[in-house]
């Protein structure tokens, strides 16, 4: 929830940026534009990159778990 907001608030930031961008349509965009909008873009695929971490981290314990109650489900069930 918290990277989904995240990047909720990227996207927010983003909009005003490419509003200002919109008034140099067809020219170079001005440094400070161009840098802000790429640490705009570079914060966003981070915050995928991370959330694609925690989702795979969080099916990793999920299997992990999943194994185990298995393993324990037979065990409980007499199995030798």
């Amino acid at each position: 929830a918290l990277s989904d907001k995240r990047l909720q608030e990227l996207r927010a930031e983003r909009k005003p940026l490419d509003n200002e961008g919109e008034f140099y349509r067809g020219k170079p965009l001005p440094p400070k534009l161009r840098a802000q909008i790429e640490a705009n873009e570079t914060a966003v695929e981070a915050q995928k990159e991370a959330t694609a971490t925690q989702q795979a981290e969080l099916e990793r314990v999920n299997r992990i778990y999943d194994t185990e109650l298995a393993r324990l489900q037979r065990l409980w069930a007499g199995a030798a």
